[in-house]
């Protein structure tokens, strides 16, 4: 009777094919996707021996943000990082989180900033359409700033294209391409017919993603702009000889929401030039609003004026020497208390100062020192992360290696990591007690592919064959129907005795 309700709760009171169920829920959540209750689906299982392969879709509220960040870590998504983190940034219920970037010249302070409040903007942007993060700098420029988060997001979004196509995923057209590069044009007309006589004249139009996917295109960041690859002694060279598509804009707002002049045209009609590859990674591009200010009270001044939501991010890069000067430290240190105070009422903020600035560390909920050093006695530098306070979570100790790419940063964890993982035996060996011939419930769920449906009544049913399955591989030839205590007393404890 208590199954019939339910049934009747889930498909009405005429029944419907699940099928169909799942794909009017899919279609009504969609919709629902961009408004605050956001929703997801809960795949519900009926667990009954004559129902074991009934499936069903139950339509349920999906977390805001905050639920979200209750019961999730967010990912920063920079390469080798979240590692660090064990899966990655813990932001606790009723507080804000304040990270402190902190390191010396040459050790990619900016780069990494920009693309750690991004990746995470990013995130909370899934569960709050009106996320945006704001950057203020004391010292660099607003256009250098703008067109380094550009592009390291093209670099990311190439980077991610390639996988794609490494994954075995058919990659046609030029949509990807359109959505970053005007390709109405060829603007080089100096390519020789030797340089292109492989590519047709209307190849590239029709094929540019898949040619990125080789590199026969690539994306250069001085020039903004996509080259061809062509013979020469030089192959990194790039000049008006064999440029392609220039980049459409040279901010991220304009991508979003399209320069002056296409918003007067285009008034009430959607000008987010990234919807495409928003949907073809399931990530979001973030609004930016960045902003150079002279000295520290001029950007807490503009922080305390700016009208934010709750889901807004912030980061803060103060890297003048001036502050340096032992007669305005005082000074300094006052107004970096009253900046900090200003960041708290943010959920999530970073701070980036130079190394050899003082700051109030016990303020700082996660410290990342950035430097470089040499290695033995060879003539080259290699750049070092380090997680040097950690307030709401567990991190890697020691340092680690990280490289700048065209995409970001990039961390490489060293063999420290590995030694301090917390568990590297077996859960159910730690927890369970249990022998080294079965096989926990996670084996088994790994072992299952996206069509099959396992349970854990199925688990228990199986789990006898599996370990007679292990114990006869251990000794093949001589397996015999004996018990455990035995095996070990003919083969270890005594293995002269018969």
């Amino acid at each position: 009777m208590a199954e019939q309700l339910l049934k009747r709760k889930l498909y009405g009171k005429r029944g419907c094919n699940i099928h169909s169920l799942a794909c009017k829920q899919r279609s009504i959540a969609e919709k629902r996707l961009s408004k605050k209750n956001l929703t997801i689906f809960v795949r519900y299982f009926f667990i009954r021996n004559i129902y074991k392969d009934i499936t069903a879709y139950m339509f349920v509220k999906m977390c805001q943000l905050d639920d979200f960040l209750r019961y999730n870590k967010v990912p920063t998504r920079i390469e080798g990082l979240d590692k660090l983190l064990y899966g990655g940034l813990v932001i606790p219920d009723n507080q804000s989180l304040l990270i402190v970037i902190r390191g010396a010249d040459n050790t990619e302070k900016n780069v990494f900033s920009l693309q750690l409040i991004h990746e995470i903007a990013s995130t909370f942007k899934a569960y709050d359409d009106k996320t945006n993060f704001y950057y203020y700098s004391d010292y660099l420029k607003k256009d250098y700033l703008e067109d380094l988060l550009l592009d390291i997001l093209i670099a990311s979004a190439i980077q991610k294209l390639v996988q794609l196509k490494a994954q075995g995923c058919e990659i046609i057209g030029s949509r990807f391409t359109n959505s970053f590069f005007d390709t109405n044009k060829v603007l080089s007309n100096k390519l020789s017919s030797s340089q292109v006589s492989a590519i047709p004249d209307d190849y590239f139009n029709e094929h540019a993603d898949e040619m990125l996917c080789s590199e026969a295109l690539y994306f250069n960041n001085r020039t903004n702009a996509l080259h061809l690859r062509i013979l020469g002694k030089d192959s990194n060279s790039s000049n008006e000889q064999n440029v392609i598509f220039p980049r459409k804009y040279g901010t991220l707002n304009e991508y979003l929401f399209g320069n002056k002049e296409e918003k007067e045209r285009e008034k009430g009609k959607e000008t987010n030039e990234l919807s495409y590859v928003e949907k073809l990674f399931g990530q979001s591009y973030v609004n930016a609003y960045i902003e150079e200010k002279f000295d520290v009270s001029n950007i807490v001044s503009k922080i305390q004026h700016v009208q934010s939501n709750a889901s807004d991010l912030i980061c803060v890069n103060l890297v003048k020497r001036e502050y340096l000067v032992q007669d305005s430290q005082e000074k300094i240190r006052k107004d970096v208390c009253y900046l900090i105070e200003e960041l708290r009422k943010y959920k999530l903020s970073v701070l980036v100062i130079r190394d050899d600035m003082e700051i109030p560390e016990e303020q700082a909920d996660m410290i990342i020192d950035l430097k470089t050093g040499g290695y033995e006695n060879f003539d080259y530098l290699l750049n070092y992360l380090c997680i040097y306070k950690s307030r709401f979570q567990v991190t890697a100790l020691n340092t680690h290696q990280y490289k700048r790419r065209d995409y970001g940063i990039e961390v490489y964890p060293s063999l420290h990591m590995y030694c301090q993982q917390r568990r590297y035996l077996q859960r159910a060996l730690v927890y369970t007690h249990s022998n080294v011939i079965s096989e926990t419930y996670q084996q088994y769920l790994d072992k299952s592919t996206e069509n099959e449906f396992p349970n854990y009544l199925d688990y228990l049913a199986e789990q006898p064959d599996v370990e007679r399955s292990y114990f006869n591989a251990l000794s093949p030839a001589a397996y015999k129907k004996l018990t455990l205590h035995r095996v070990l007393d003919i083969m270890f404890i005594n293995p002269i005795k018969k």
